[in-house]
């Protein structure tokens, strides 16, 4: 018989990450002492399911005691095989796979199940189009797409809700791969069949209280500002403070607090104005910073600040179902982010116009001094020799060598390393074609396949690969963080050895294929690899930008050409592969050297 859970509206898709859910709170509490694992782990005879409530989705019948061991590190050895020998008898009833599709398709909106214990509930939305299957998801977005291009809704005169959607509760049994998830809709905990609901009492997380100020919250969503109440004041009452998003929710209220502090009078009543007093003072000299020195202080201030209270008012996750986000964000800026305002943001914003007023007039200092040999540099009274920068690069680049030879590529020995012959390279400067690069002219693409063999004939094998040939994305997580640290390693010699430093969005925007509206920046000349980047800052005064090439040293652009042709496709390869298992959850390959996946794939 499915059992009840208690209500936890999400607004994201499931992930792996711990449930915010007050059952999974209430079971999860001592997972890490012998009294308290059978808590947390649940069957569930009517779905033939075995459920770990401190994760909140169910787990595999193989998988269990991996499960433990990965999942739940804190239960020592003698711990998790109790758990595995007390639930050894019920391997034989769990469904593989989880309930059936067609099991679980009978729960629409009009006949929602009994929420399930253990697993989370999330907001979400049904398709109500006549003929529709019953298409179910949590995510606004993906029910446009589906409305679209299922139904073509778009071109259609329908526009009422009614014909379109209707909000549902949704659970799944697993949170990943995609092919796994199957949402069904539940009764929100608390109303109709919820016969449990109440027990407890506040005990049990108050659900009548919180179900009362649940719906005041909703209704005040919609209206303005006043005093200080954040625009998205619902989105708090749905997570548990005990979980990692109710801590950040928690977190970002106190930061919020402290810049929509109404200042009336003495600014001191201010944490954040102390705080911003406590800056302007150097802690080595004890002096009050110079204003040159103090404005950068301050301009990084207010970038943090309006930041921080932009996520307030907008949250991400909330975007895609808010239609007035410029509203919102409108009476957060006029209250709080404007200079004639009595809000700390507004004093901080008057100290730094006077700040660099009085800069423009001092002038520079002189900061920076050489010794009459050379060697030896005086930045800011600090003593710097010329030997140890050259011995900082010459250390990055064996560190950066050693972690590509030793941990990224799986040929093992010293004296397997190689060199690629680049004289040997000829690169088409004129190339403009998308998604091309000097690899694709020289019988250097789909290298990645060399570096499989390698693998499979390698040792580290089982750290990748499993007994059937499928990856094992816990050890290709681990890789990826030695990518991305290889990639730091690039960008911090390409910085210091490409000649004059170049801004930080020329670098960092550094592509390695031609795109869709920008050429490639990395090419080979004669033998040297060659960073193209364009410097902008003339383009007001000369109508067109400066083309600045930078010339590596050959290690250095060794380095380069061999994430290129090695490790780029190989990375790219894997995520081609989470992309089909998990859909719109991973971004696709992007034409960029370093590169942001929480922002789509640009730096």
């Amino acid at each position: 018989m499915a059992t009840i859970a208690q209500p936890h509206l999400l607004d994201p898709p499931p992930s792996n990450t711990n449930s915010n859910t007050e059952v999974i709170r209430s079971r999860a509490e001592g997972s890490g002492g012998r009294g308290g694992e059978g808590r947390w782990l649940l069957y569930n005879e009517e779905y033939r399911s075995l459920i770990c409530a401190f994760h909140g989705y169910a787990v595999r019948v193989h998988i269990l005691e991996g499960h433990l061991r990965e999942r739940h590190p804190d239960l020592c050895h003698q711990a998790r095989s109790d758990l595995v020998r007390r639930h050894k008898g019920l391997l034989p009833t769990l469904l593989e796979e989880g309930p059936k599709e067609d099991q679980l398709a009978q729960y629409g909106p009009s006949n929602p199940a009994e929420p399930v214990e253990g697993l989370p509930i999330h907001r979400g939305f049904a398709c109500t189009w006549p003929g529709c299957p019953g298409y179910l998801t949590p995510r606004w977005k993906c029910l446009r797409i589906h409305l679209n291009g299922e139904h073509n809704a778009k071109a259609d005169k329908r526009k009422t809700r009614e014909d379109l959607w209707a909000s549902v509760h949704l659970q799944t049994f697993f949170a990943g791969p995609k092919r796994a998830i199957r949402y069904f809709c539940v009764r929100a905990a608390g109303r109709g069949g919820d016969k449990g609901g109440d027990k407890g009492g506040e005990g049990r997380g108050g659900t009548s209280e919180r179900r009362r100020r649940q719906g005041e919250d909703d209704e005040t969503e919609k209206d303005e500002i006043k005093g200080d109440r954040r625009p998205s004041s619902s989105r708090r009452s749905h997570d548990s403070p005990n979980s990692d998003e109710g801590l950040q929710e928690r977190i970002l209220q106190v930061l919020a607090d402290f810049w929509t502090q109404r200042l009336d009078g003495d600014p001191f009543v201010s944490p954040l104005w102390h705080f911003v007093g406590v800056l302007g003072i150097d802690g080595e000299t004890g002096q009050l910073r110079p204003a040159h020195l103090f404005t950068y202080v301050l301009a990084g201030l207010v970038f943090t600040g309006r930041a921080l209270l932009g996520e307030w008012a907008i949250p991400t996750r909330e975007q895609a179902g808010m239609e007035d986000l410029t509203q919102r964000f409108a009476q957060v800026r006029d209250a709080w982010l404007c200079k004639a305002t009595y809000s700390a943001m507004g004093y901080i914003l008057s100290l730094l116009l006077f700040g660099k007023k009085i800069a423009r007039e001092t002038g520079s200092r002189l900061m920076v001094s050489w010794s009459k040999q050379g060697e030896i540099m005086y930045f800011m009274s600090k003593v710097i020799l010329m030997e140890d920068l050259r011995t900082i690069v010459a250390r990055m680049t064996v560190d950066a060598e050693d972690l590509l030879w030793g941990r990224l590529m799986f040929e093992e020995g010293h004296d397997k390393r190689f060199m690629i012959p680049l004289a040997g390279i000829e690169d088409d400067l004129t190339q403009t074609r998308r998604g091309q690069s000097f690899i694709h002219r020289n019988g250097l693409a789909d290298k990645e396949v060399e570096i499989l063999e390698d693998l499979i004939a390698s040792s580290r094998k089982t750290d990748l690969l499993d007994q059937t040939g499928e990856w094992k994305w816990v050890g290709i997580r681990k890789y990826l963080k030695l990518v991305k640290r290889f990639e730091e390693f690039l960008l911090l010699l390409a910085h210091i050895t490409g000649g004059q430093p170049s801004r930080g969005e020329e670098i960092t925007g550094l592509r390695l294929i031609n795109g869709i509206n920008r050429d490639r920046n990395i090419f080979i000349i004669d033998g040297e690899v060659i960073l193209v980047t364009q410097y902008h800052k003339s383009l007001a005064h000369f109508d067109s930008p400066k083309v600045i090439p930078r010339f590596l040293p050959g290690r250095i652009g060794q380095l380069f050409v061999m994430y290129m042709i090695y490790i780029r496709p190989l990375t790219d390869r894997w995520e081609a592969d989470k992309w089909e298992l998990y859909g719109e959850k991973m971004a696709p390959p992007s034409d960029f050297i370093w590169h942001n996946e929480a922002a789509g794939g640009v730096p």
